[in-house]
């Protein structure tokens, strides 16, 4: 695929997908997270700015957002790319655009494309992903305590997130889905125990994920717990079955 068409259909496709995931070109804006640069006083405004809104929420809350925030559209863009596109962006070069206390677009500062079999663009997207959100926890670690691994199951949530959702739209069955299971959390490296977060749920059979890290949300006035979420009750009694 020419390196052009596959960014004009990238972004066509992440804005269908949600018109939170757009694509941008030309200069890179001001409030923009841009690898391999020092990105902490943009990360850290994030953060303060999740505090100032939540202040009932607590430390916890604000870090496991701003984790989230940094690492959802990388991963959805990873998911688009290998499954829809067949190939990878250079992921490792995204830059992510911040707004008040939300992230939500992106753009390509190196426009190159890898392509080849599923198994090595999962490999690659592995990389890259690694290599960008480490980036981001490294500079994290700087100001605040981050440990690699909460990092990494909040990361295998969104993981095994997506997973599911390809499975749920047709792109992978159900034999293949354990397959690429596998793939995605050794490309990533993470637990391979992450995978036992997809299961039939017991009446229905159907494919159901409960998280292995809770996001916290509940914690912020008027919300509650999500329902993949492995603190609320029914998915308590679906873990003990």
């Amino acid at each position: 695929m020419v390196a052009s068409s596959f960014f004009s259909q990238l972004h066509s496709k992440s804005s269908q997908l949600t018109p939170y995931l757009r694509g941008y070109q030309g200069e890179v804006a001001l409030n923009a997270v841009i690898p391999q640069q020092d990105n902490q006083a943009v990360i850290e405004a994030l953060f303060s700015q999740l505090e100032q809104d939540h202040p009932e929420a607590g430390n916890a809350y604000w870090l496991t957002r701003t984790w989230s925030l940094l690492c959802w559209q990388p991963v959805y863009l990873a998911f688009i790319s290998v499954y829809q596109l067949k190939s990878v962006p250079p992921l490792a070069s995204m830059v992510q655009y911040v707004s008040d206390n939300f992230i939500s677009g992106y753009q390509f500062q190196r426009h190159t494309v890898t392509q080849g079999g599923v198994k090595a663009l999962i490999e690659c997207a592995g990389r890259e992903l690694r290599a960008l959100l480490d980036d981001y926890r490294e500079q994290m670690a700087t100001w605040t305590r981050i440990r690699p691994g909460f990092a990494d199951h909040l990361l295998g949530d969104v993981v095994m997130s997506c997973l599911l959702n390809a499975h749920q739209s047709g792109e992978l069955d159900e034999a293949s889905l354990r397959a690429h299971c596998q793939w995605w959390l050794e490309a990533c490296q993470l637990p391979l125990s992450l995978a036992n977060t997809l299961f039939h749920a017991p009446i229905s059979s159907e494919i159901i994920q409960i998280r292995k890290s809770c996001c916290l949300v509940y914690k912020c006035h008027g919300r509650g717990l999500c329902g993949n979420c492995p603190r609320h009750e029914d998915n308590k009694k679906r873990l003990s079955q």
